[in-house]
Formats: C-alpha cells, sequence, structure tokens
C-alpha cells in the first residue's frame, strides 16, 4: 500500500538527515519539548505537515516509523508535487504591494478572509480599520508559502 502511494517520478530519500538539519526545522516551525531525532520527527508530522515544504517532508521521511504518519507524509509530498495553478483565492504569489491601493489591500483580504473558512470570525469591519502596514503584513502571510503549502491539502 505506502509503495502505491508514490508518484512514478517521486525520489525516496535515503539520506537520514542531521540533528542540525531537524533543529532548524524544529526552530523553524516552533516545536518545543523535542529532544530525539523520532521525537522532532513526529512532531513535525502530527502538527505541521501541512505547512511544511516537499523538501522538507522529504528530509524527515526516512526517519519516520509510524505506518500512518509515513503515508500522511507521502500523501503531501504527492500534493505538494502537483503544478497548481488555481488556489481558489487560497494563496497567490505576492504582489508588488506599494501598487496596490489601501482599498484593492482590503478587497483582497476579503476574499483570502472567505477562502479560509476558519478566519470567518474577522469581519470586514476589522479589515477596514486596520492601517496600511497591518493590511501589508496579512497580505504578506496570506501570500508567503506556509499558505501555499497548507492550501495544497484544501484544493
Amino acid at each position: 500500500m505506502l509503495t502505491n502511494l508514490f508518484s512514478l517520478n517521486t525520489k525516496i530519500n535515503t539520506t537520514l538527515p542531521t540533528i542540525k538539519e531537524l533543529n532548524n526545522l524544529k526552530k523553524k516551525y516552533n516545536i518545543c519539548n523535542c529532544y530525539t531525532k523520532i521525537d522532532i520527527v513526529n512532531t513535525l508530522i502530527n502538527l505541521r505537515v501541512f505547512y511544511m515544504d516537499k523538501e522538507e517532508i522529504e528530509l524527515i521521511l526516512p526517519l519516520i516509523i509510524d505506518k500512518n504518519n509515513k503515508e500522511t507524509a507521502i500523501k503531501s509530498i504527492n500534493l505538494k508535487s502537483k503544478n497548481i495553478t488555481d488556489f481558489k483565492n487560497l494563496w497567490k504569489p505576492l504582489p508588488n504591494l506599494k501598487k496596490m491601493s489601501k482599498e484593492e489591500l482590503i478587497q483582497d483580504l476579503k476574499k483570502f478572509r472567505d477562502a479560509w473558512q476558519q478566519n470567518n470570525n474577522i469581519t470586514d469591519e476589522d479589515i477596514e480599520n486596520k492601517n496600511r502596514v497591518a493590511l501589508e503584513y496579512d497580505y504578506k502571510e496570506y501570500c508567503s508559502k506556509k499558505y501555499k503549502n497548507a492550501a495544497y491539502h484544501l484544493i
């Protein structure tokens, strides 16, 4: 079953990650109280796999012992290997924000908010009352790699 999850052009990484590489991932994804390689990998897969880059998942794949975690990781790798062009307002490349008006920023942030259903507690008024710096910060967040990686799992 596990081998069937891999697409034909997916390369299986057999090189074990170093503790330095794992500690960098641990720091990047705010993982605490994990001290062994296996603990770090299991925590990353259980809590952060949706936000991780394909290459990061491939890096830790050889250390994943649990069958369900391995399947989750492989599915995530395969999803992130797809060439998706329409992210359905869940993500888009960061445009030049300086060329956008405040109204355009507000309009796009409302589209992002609506696409990400968990952010529906953010009202139109909340968005409209933000200053330009706060709007640009939120816009950059929605255009980040973290949101792009998570969007693969929702499309």
